[in-house]
């Protein structure tokens, strides 16, 4: 319905209304409808915006109108105007032979047009804005320039890479982040290419199996049968042999040039995280829980149960906080460690296996106890206790070399996919020691028995204001230890939730799924606490 309108030469905004009508008579939701609409009615006005020889930023305008007049509102139409716009816009200019630099300088003007028209609404975040622009633009502009020079025939990946990051440089993305984005484009280009040469050839076959007798065509296919079943057996048998000797494990996700490396699965106890020497050696997060008002807690214990929950708000940060992280499969599966660092500068341990108490005023019991004594214990005969007070600075305790961020609303404006992705590829840039975009078997062992950063390659921590504010920006709670702040939300948000998202990201990037092993029993009773604490424990 949005092609039709737009052929017939009527504005964006009946464009918008007669595809908000065609998916509204589908059946669908309110809300479907309009994300559908809007999607349709914008890539038809730019089509036809880009057709008609418009300038960027008209494209963007139309294509603007066209969205709002399908129902999507607000930033989410800025957005995907500023996407469908960048897209038009590189697809004219590639039509017309311009240069990758011309292709990134139109993509900036059309996402920059697009999301400026709601400048108005969101005053103070012009370089949010100009940064979400330069992203979208960048994205759009490598990859259309990658698929054009690489179907052009006769560039090497090389020549691809570079006209792809050319692009992405002109739309604003730095040298660095214009890099990755050229490798993506790069690789999405050359797969889409090869699959298209694959299906090409299959369809010759077709034509010539078509064209043969009955007899030969019988044969061909009892042949190509015969062909499959081998090759699923084959298959099979090495996914068995491969389950029961070893554990393969991704390293470098969005990559299709990743690397493999072999772990025996009862050399890696789930709990092996807690033993000194292993400590923080292979795939670990570390989370410090900065500024802890852990001395509220004393103050809660002695109210008893007559407290006013708002005098305690910081302390039932901490508790949510800790209640996520422990409570995370990324903890349950070993690869979690989490410190406290109180706001009087004193920094504690937790086990992995510390089960938290559920009401605020246990759990501020257990830590008026660790303050008295220095220690949480675990069960009679356990080895290690549940919390514990360790001497030194997290700066002291953290291996030189560990990439360690603070997680800030005023810093730098990623996502922990984007931050986990770019320490990913610097390790594999180290590892690809013959330059050829791969790193094979022999390459890994190499980097991991020789390279004194094997064992932090895997290796990160993050400093998680724990209490009002922004904890990571005082001196003493985290610029001491930290590389660079980061922000992965526009809006800032609470220590529990940033904890979440932080083990999310986490599991995924390594394969974690809530099937992971579990932990020893959790060992949270306090033998040897006074009597009172432990029948309050209970």
């Amino acid at each position: 319905a949005a092609r039709q309108m737009a052929s017939q030469g009527v504005p964006p905004e009946e464009i918008g209304q007669a595809a908000l009508i065609a998916a509204s008579a589908t059946g669908i939701s309110a809300a479907e409808a309009s994300e559908h609409a809007s999607a349709a009615a914008g890539a038809a006005a730019a089509a036809r915006a880009c057709n008609r020889g418009k300038v960027p930023t008209t494209v963007a305008n139309v294509t603007l109108r066209a969205i709002w007049a399908a129902g999507m509102q607000g930033h989410e139409a800025l957005e995907l105007g500023a996407k469908i716009a960048a897209k038009e816009v590189v697809r004219r200019k590639q039509a017309r032979g311009g240069s990758p630099e011309e292709v990134g300088e139109a993509a900036r003007q059309a996402t920059e047009a697009a999301l400026n028209s709601g400048a108005g609404a969101h005053s103070g975040a012009a370089n949010q804005t100009s940064q979400v622009a330069a992203d979208i633009a960048a994205s759009a502009a490598a990859d259309a320039v990658a698929e054009n020079k690489f179907q052009s025939g006769g560039a090497t990946r090389k020549e691809v890479k570079n006209a792809a990051e050319a692009a992405a440089v002109a739309a604003g993305a730095a040298k660095d982040e214009a890099n990755i984005l050229a490798d993506e484009a790069t690789e999405k280009a050359m797969s889409n290419g090869g699959q298209n040469a694959l299906l090409s050839t299959l369809k010759n076959w077709v034509g010539v199996l078509m064209r043969t007798s009955w007899v030969a065509r019988l044969l061909i296919l009892l042949g190509l049968l015969l062909v499959g079943l081998s090759v699923c057996a084959f298959t099979m048998r090495s996914r068995g042999e491969r389950t029961q000797a070893r554990t393969v494990v991704r390293c470098l996700p969005k990559d299709r040039s990743c690397c493999y490396r072999e772990v025996d699965p009862a050399e890696e106890p789930v709990n092996a995280a807690w033993y000194p020497e292993q400590r923080f050696k292979g795939r670990r997060v570390v989370v410090i829980l900065e500024k802890a008002r852990l001395e509220l807690a004393q103050e809660l214990a002695a109210t008893g149960n007559s407290w006013n929950h708002s005098d305690f708000e910081e302390l039932q940060i901490v508790h949510q906080a800790l209640s996520t992280l422990l409570e995370s499969p990324l903890n349950k599966a070993g690869r979690l460690l989490v410190y406290l660092h109180s706001a009087q500068g004193r920094l504690f341990e937790v086990h992995p296996a510390f089960q938290l108490p559920v009401s605020l005023s246990r759990f501020a019991s257990v830590i008026a106890e660790l303050e008295r004594h220095g220690e949480v214990p675990g069960q009679s005969g356990s080895k290690w206790p549940m919390m514990r007070l360790i001497e030194g600075t997290v700066k002291e305790i953290l291996p030189d070399g560990c990439r360690a961020y603070a997680l800030s609303p005023d810093g730098r404006r990623t996502t922990l996919a984007d931050l986990a992705h770019k320490d990913q590829k610097e390790i594999f840039s180290q590892m690809d020691t013959d330059g050829d975009g791969r790193v094979t078997r022999e390459e890994f062992t190499t980097f991991m028995r020789t390279s004194p950063k094997a064992a932090l390659s895997e290796l990160v921590a993050f400093a998680i204001g724990a209490s009002e504010g922004d904890a990571t920006q005082e001196l003493g709670f985290g610029p001491e230890y930290t590389k660079e702040k980061i922000s992965i939300c526009v809006w800032p948000l609470r220590a529990s939730d940033c904890c979440d998202m932080l083990c999310h990201e986490y599991q995924n990037l390594w394969g974690i799924t809530g099937s992971a092993p579990p932990l020893p029993p959790p060992q949270s009773s306090l033998s040897g606490a006074p009597g009172a604490l432990q029948q309050k424990l209970r």
